[in-house]
């Protein structure tokens, strides 16, 4: 009798915690948007990154729903747990903040350069080099190579909410260089004539991307690294990068 009772408590039970993992997936999958064309753009459904991820969508149960904020804004509710999900981050740049959150596998690389005023005469990149000079960068966006010197004042950081503002800052002479994903300012460049003036300079930083996860939502981390698996292996992923970088 004690036996029979046992066995029916515990398969009630698993049956409860089944019930609960589905449940889980539910609700929506918050994805924190910040812009970051041609991945992301603010308040659009489009970009790279948004394609990669309605694929993702379109091959698991999970719904997602994209929320827009300033990318600043964004770490701070994905600190608080109010964002699940940040597509196309590195683990480099959150291993000093609260949670840095956990990975899922890598689906992309990306190139981070120094721009500069064309007529510029001292634009190397290094921390030598760029002493006493005024560096730009997006609020919130972390460069290994560089965040001591940053904290040490050798260079000075002057920071703003996006790549826009940062570029017209230097095209103004208000700062000598801008740090900025060279995909992100060869699209913004096609964009704006004004900006053929700012040349391409150093490379400040190479990464592998991933999609960062929230420690509450890790159950989902095999889920998507099984889909970044399949689409790498169909090249969903390499023919999605490929179309967009066209011209």
């Amino acid at each position: 009798m004690q036996t029979s009772f046992t066995h029916k408590f515990w398969l009630s039970y698993t049956l409860f915690l089944c019930l609960l993992c589905q449940t889980s997936f539910a609700a929506p999958v918050v994805i924190g948007v910040y812009h970051y064309p041609p991945f992301m753009f603010e308040n659009q459904h489009k970009g790279y990154f948004y394609e990669l991820m309605k694929v993702i969508e379109s091959r698991t149960n999970i719904e997602f729903q994209w929320q827009s904020y300033p990318y600043a804004r964004l770490d701070y509710l994905f600190n608080q747990g109010k964002v699940h999900l940040e597509i196309g981050s590195s683990p480099k740049w959150n291993t000093h903040k609260i949670t840095p959150g956990l990975f899922t596998d890598f689906f992309y690389a990306i190139q981070d350069v120094a721009v500069y005023r064309e007529k510029q005469f001292d634009h190397t990149a290094t921390i030598e080099k760029l002493k006493g000079q005024t560096i730009g960068v997006v609020r919130g966006y972390y460069y290994p190579v560089f965040e001591q010197a940053f904290a040490d004042n050798l260079i000075k950081k002057i920071e703003r909410s996006n790549e826009n503002e940062l570029l017209q800052l230097l095209i103004n002479e208000r700062i000598n260089q801008v740090f900025i994903n060279q995909q992100v300012f060869e699209y913004l460049r096609q964009q704006n004539p004004e900006y053929n003036q700012l040349t391409i300079g150093d490379v400040v930083g190479q990464f592998d991307v991933a999609i960062r996860v929230h420690p509450d939502h890790a159950d989902l981390i095999p889920i998507l690294n099984q889909a970044i698996k399949q689409l790498k292996v169909d090249g969903t992923i390499e023919r999605l990068f490929k179309r967009n970088q066209q011209p």
